[in-house]
């Protein structure tokens, strides 16, 4: 994922590191009632089911590289499941119309949670969110977790983790799989460790499992901590069904957005 002068092995982890570089700007989609830069605070011992990939107790602000990844990350849930049956199908029947009318008919009533998994985005789900962009001030460095160099050395890092549950050989898929357990386990493992210029990692750099760009996990502090994490925020943007960024993503997930 990463290579040349921003990129480096840390010499006390064996972690490939990427310098911040506080003119790139990342995305993310949120609700204009939170504020831009507020993550989920996670408890220690709390069940991990629900916790994003890299979250670690405290909280984690997920961002990513471009805005059509951006929106990948949050539409995912609203995919039809493949050669499922349509959840829609039915109604539809009964009501003597087409999918198509049917969704039609039910977008302005329906809110968020009705639309989960039949290929469908509300329009309340667009009016109440935004996309923001974000910029980290600053210097520090992120963990590129799937680079080889990573993958090596979180054998030895993270092995605890990795024996508990069953895993002989890390790889990216390990990464990108749905155990939350192993991936919140390496978050920190990775989160406390001293790097050899005697700071820690900012976050963790990956790649999305929907493929195209990259995203970041930041760390965020607590408000008993002493430090900053550096981030600026703009925006937020308008999501408009016009926008060639949700019409990419939505395309590719075969989603309709209304």
């Amino acid at each position: 994922m990463t290579e040349g002068a921003a990129a480096r092995r840390c010499a006390a982890t064996g972690l490939r590191l990427v310098r911040n570089n506080p003119a790139d700007r990342w995305y993310r989609v949120s609700r204009r009632r939170y504020e831009a830069l507020s993550a989920v605070v996670r408890v220690e011992g709390a069940s991990r089911a629900g916790w994003g990939r890299y979250d670690t107790p405290g909280a984690t602000l997920y961002v990513a590289a471009d805005p059509t990844s951006a929106y990948a990350e949050v539409l995912s849930s609203f995919k039809r499941a493949i050669g499922g049956r349509d959840p829609l199908e039915a109604d539809a029947v009964a009501l003597g119309l087409t999918r198509e009318q049917f969704l039609e008919e039910v977008a302005t009533e329906w809110q968020e949670q009705s639309f989960m998994g039949v290929g469908a985005i509300p329009s309340i789900w667009r009016h109440e969110r935004g996309l923001f962009p974000v910029s980290a001030e600053g210097d520090g460095w992120w963990a590129d977790v799937e680079h080889p160099d990573s993958l090596s050395a979180l054998e030895v890092l993270a092995s605890d983790v990795l024996i508990e549950n069953g895993i002989t050989s890390l790889t990216t898929a390990v990464l990108r799989g749905e155990n939350r357990l192993v991936t919140t386990g390496i978050a920190a493992t990775i989160r406390g460790l001293t790097l050899d210029g005697g700071d820690r990692a900012r976050g963790i750099a990956y790649g999305s499992k929907h493929g195209g760009g990259t995203c970041q996990a930041i760390w965020l502090p607590s408000e008993a901590d002493d430090w900053s994490a550096g981030l600026l925020a703009l925006g937020p943007d308008p999501l408009l069904v016009s926008d060639e960024n949700l019409v990419r993503a939505a395309d590719r997930f075969r989603i309709r957005v209304f």
